[in-house]
């Protein structure tokens, strides 16, 4: 039973990883890579998930865990409504 109504939408900032999950051609150099991914991008090409890539300095994630210039930090603040 699928309880998801809307395809769920993952934002990433590795642009080779969301190259990788869009592209859903079997590739011999991915032999290797684990079998989360593989069902990620079974997932992806189900339409169930949507992953689109995101510059690292927009994801708000990134406040907490990287240093940031003031005018950044500000804007991120800004962004997630705690100024």
């Amino acid at each position: 039973m699928n309880l998801i109504a809307k395809p769920l939408t993952a934002y990433c900032d590795k642009s080779t990883t969301v190259f990788f999950l869009k592209n859903i051609k079997s590739m011999s150099y991915g032999k290797h890579i684990d079998i989360k991914y593989l069902v990620v991008r079974d997932r992806i090409k189900n339409q169930e998930v949507i992953i689109e890539h995101v510059a690292t300095y927009d994801m708000i994630v990134e406040l907490i865990t990287k240093a940031f210039l003031i005018k950044v930090f500000a804007n991120h603040v800004e962004s997630i409504r705690l100024a």
